[in-house]
């Protein structure tokens, strides 16, 4: 999203496995909580960068995106929009649509460390649900969360979150 604003195009990791706090694997080959984080971004975000705006104090614990939906992804078209959104504060907050957004359907994945390691954790899960490996070859499904139009777009203490606007019918995403 930042790198997106400042017109930067590609951006690359520097540590894969390995040394350092951002590797994407652990010693083991298991996927870190940055592999499934970077795995849910390339399949939900497009490249159409758009403004969004966070109100109130304390903004820079809030950090909002807001890009056309990667039109890929087999449960989007085109016109979908992704929002996703950090929350650094040690409280739920929450995020609100433009009007005009308001009555379309959303859905909702949800990522959140898991365990008493907070944001030092070696696991996430999406949705409630602990995103691991099925096997030595298989990823699991990375599954939505359907939420009704006008429903409260909620983004728990210490959560990242991705919120695809579907039917929003956004001209520059079609």
């Amino acid at each position: 999203g930042l790198s997106a604003r400042m017109g930067i195009e590609v951006v690359m990791r520097q540590v894969l496995f390995g040394a350092g706090n951002y590797h994407l694997v652990a010693e083991n080959f298991e996927p870190l909580p940055d592999y499934w984080l970077s795995l849910l971004f390339k399949k939900l975000v497009g490249t159409n960068v758009f403004m969004a705006s966070v109100k109130g104090p304390d903004r820079s614990k809030l950090r909002v995106y807001l890009h056309c939906t990667n039109v890929n992804h087999p449960r989007y078209k085109e016109g979908d929009l992704t929002l996703y959104a950090l929350n650094l504060h040690n409280v739920t907050k929450r995020l609100q649509l433009p009007r005009h957004l308001f009555d379309r359907p959303v859905d909702k994945y949800l990522m959140r460390p898991l365990g008493p390691d907070g944001l030092l954790s070696k696991s996430v899960q999406l949705n409630g649900r602990t995103l691991r490996m099925v096997d030595g070859h298989t990823l699991p499904a990375l599954t939505e969360k359907a939420l009704r139009p006008g429903s409260s777009l909620g983004l728990p203490a210490f959560s990242y979150g991705f919120f695809v606007i579907r039917n929003a019918k956004v001209t520059a995403c079609l």
